[in-house]
Parts: C-alpha cells; structure tokens; sequence
C-alpha cells in the first residue's frame, strides 16, 4: 500500500467509526431487550410454558449498525421472539396474538407500544427518552421455532461448510398478518419462512475470508448471557456500514430507498478477503453489481438478488411491482461509484474532504478529519510523526515532519 493509500485508509476507518454507536447506546439497547425478554418468559405469564427466547436480528446482529443522520434520531432494533411451543390450534394470529397481550399486561411496555404491525409489535422506547441516546424503538418478531433450535443453531456455528439444505434447517417461522391463512391454518409449516440466524452465521463466514483459522465474530451463546460490545470491526462490517451510510445521505428519507439486506448481502458476496479498507472498499463497490442476477419470469426479464441461505427468495421481490426501487438501486451504485473513483484519485486535502462530504455528509466528515488532524498534531508534537516519499503526512518513513504541517499537507491554524 502507497502512502497515500495508507493515508485515505485512515480517513475510512475513522469515518467507519464515527458511524458506530455509543457504548452507552450499545448498552441501553442491550438492557432493554434482555429485559423484555426476561418479562415475556417469566415464571406463571401467559406465555412461559411455551419457553420463550428474544434474540437481535439484522444489523445489530451483524454489526453493521450505524448512526442515524440527523443526532437524536432513533435507532431500529430488530428482535426475534421464539416460542419453543404453541397450543395445537393456535394460528400465525393467535401467536402475534399472545405475545402482543403479554406486552399489554405491563404498564411500562403498553405505554410504549406502537399500533399493531404487519408482523411486528413495536416498542417506542424513542416517545419517552429523556436523553438521545435511549430514542430507539423495538420491533418484535413473533415465530414459532424447534424444540431443538438451540442445538441446531450451535450446530451450524460450529460447521466450517455448510449447504443451503444445512442452513434451511435453522428456518424459523413467523406471523404475517398479510399471509392468506394468517387466522386459519394452525400448521407453522405452513406460515412464512425467514432465517436470520442462517444468514448471520453465512455473513460471519463471509468476514472470515480475510482471516486465518475459525474467527468467531457471532455465536448464539453470545447473546444470552449478552457480551460487552465488540470494540474492533471486520473489515466487511465497516464496508457495509460505510455503503450504509452512503445510501442514507443520498435516498434517506425515501420510502424507495436501496434497502439494507441487498446492500449487505451484495457486498458480502463482493468482499474477497482484502486486507485493508480502501482496497475492500474500493473493490466491493465495483463488483456489486455482478451479483445482481437477470431471470427470465413470465417471458420477463426479472432482476433477482438470492438470499445466500435461501436461492427461492428474492431480496428484490418489490422492484417488479415497484420498478421506481429498481431504478434508484442503480442509480445510487452509479452515484456511490463514481464518489469512491473521486475519493481514491484525490490527493489534495481540501479536495479529498469535499469527495467525503458529498459521499457521507457534511457533519460526519468534518468531525473525521478534525479527529485525525488533532491526532496527526499530538502525533508530531511527541515526534512520532513521519513523511513518507510522497510528502503526504504519516506514522511512517524517515523524514521528520517540520512545524507547520498537518494532514495531508495542509497548513496549521495556529
């Protein structure tokens, strides 16, 4: 790697994370789950003979969960309630049904529930905070799961190879009030399939590309007793949530947006073990679009993105019926292409942190080139820092840095 490469490498990583959440965040959310948990399997509830387990799913899971943009924005938590059993004739309703009456027996969770949603009871933790960082809201995923589930779910973290056959196994099923037998079939073979768990251990192997050995960044004994929050990324969990944040700033606020599991699922599959990341950046962002797959449905050309535990689901489902979420898939790829060729030819400082604005907003990149400017000062000022042979500033080479310098070769303010 050329010393300006090292140079841009650091502005992402610090970036990277600047889009984290807090420790106090992590925390709360942690604490919040664990209590909800512990409330709808407690001993003599409606629901404690069904043993009952809340786990994260999605980006929290993944690690590849980022700030909102706007500071004091809440945060989407997703979790999964697994009921080990249920009554013979209770259908997808009567699940929801339950877990929703549970959560109504409390004051302090009815006062913070949310209308009833298409498969999801939502808690708003957000409406009540009296601080930023508890304005996050919950969404609960009633499903019907093994009695075994846990030894299945160990059994695939354990594996080094596995099959989509040996991911299928770790399918749970869910509530949809949208399904045609929502209030009539009493059978879960029946009901939706979804498999977080199968893909997070499919993401987690994808990380491990770039590592030597068994590297383990999820388990399911993980959660429960939870750990402390992981200090260090992979280098795919800070490409994810680098493209992540990209897609915020440009389509945000729109309905149409690029959604996340097509992002993180076509990075993943992009991602080649790189080393650094500019380089696993740089080399995700052009290769995403190869794993976009053409069908051919109905005489129709049909624009697929497989998920990798599941080839008969589509992630892309809603383009066809929704062609305007197609086109601004394509046009945020062209978009974020063409800022990551700006950031990865630029040299000049000023330039550079324009290329960061527009790509990750104004506020965001000021506060990452601040922090390493304050860090490049204390660096010279204890004499650790070098320039290297292209006269931009780093940690390494044999020249001592004169007075009057800081990164990327601007002039100091004082």
């Amino acid at each position: 790697m050329n010393e300006r490469d090292k140079e841009l490498n650091e502005v992402l990583e610090e970036l990277a994370k600047n889009l984290d959440i807090t420790d106090t965040e992590d925390a709360a959310i942690r604490l919040s789950y664990q209590a909800v948990g512990e409330y709808l399997a407690q001993e003599g509830s409606s629901l404690s003979e069904y043993d009952v387990e809340i786990f994260p799913q999605g980006s929290f899971n993944l690690g590849t969960i980022i700030r909102p943009i706007i500071e004091g924005d809440d945060l989407d938590i997703d979790l999964v309630c697994e009921l080990k059993s249920k009554k013979p004739e209770w259908t997808q309703y009567d699940v929801k049904q339950q877990v929703g009456d549970r959560l109504k027996e409390s004051k302090r969770y009815r006062e913070l529930l949310d209308e009833e949603g298409r498969r999801c009871w939502t808690l708003l933790y957000r409406d009540n905070a009296t601080t930023t960082t508890q304005k996050y809201h919950m969404d609960i995923l009633p499903s019907i799961v093994d009695k075994n589930y846990k030894t299945i779910v160990r059994e695939m973290f354990s594996a080094r190879e596995l099959s989509e056959s040996d991911y299928d196994k770790a399918a749970i099923r869910i509530t949809d009030n949208e399904s045609p037998d929502y209030k009539t079939s009493p059978l879960p073979l029946t009901w939706l399939k979804s498999n977080p768990f199968g893909y997070a251990r499919w993401f987690e192997l994808q990380q491990q590309k770039g590592e030597t050995g068994d590297v383990r960044f999820f388990t399911r004994d993980d959660v429960n007793p939870l750990p402390d929050k992981r200090k260090s990324k992979t280098i795919l969990q800070r490409v994810v949530q680098l493209l992540k944040r990209h897609r915020d700033i440009h389509y945000g606020g729109d309905d149409d947006k690029p959604i996340s599991i097509i992002i993180t699922t076509l990075a993943a599959k992009a991602y080649d073990g790189e080393k650094d990341l500019v380089l696993a950046f740089r080399n995700v962002v052009a290769k995403m679009r190869n794993y976009i797959e053409t069908r051919i449905e109905d005489g129709k050309e049909v624009k697929w993105v497989p998920n990798p535990v599941n080839s008969q689901e589509n992630f892309a489902d809603k383009w066809p019926e929704t062609p305007r979420k197609q086109r601004l898939f394509y046009e945020w790829l062209d978009k974020l292409e063409a800022n990551v060729q700006n950031m990865v030819s630029s040299s000049d400082r000023l330039l550079l942190e324009r290329h960061f604005s527009d790509s990750f907003g104004k506020d965001m990149s000021q506060k990452t080139f601040a922090a390493l400017a304050k860090r490049k000062l204390e660096e010279r000022k204890s004499g650790n820092l070098r320039m290297g042979a292209t006269g931009i500033l780093s940690s390494v080479g044999s020249t001592a840095v004169a007075a009057g310098h800081n990164f990327f070769g601007g002039e100091d303010d004082e």
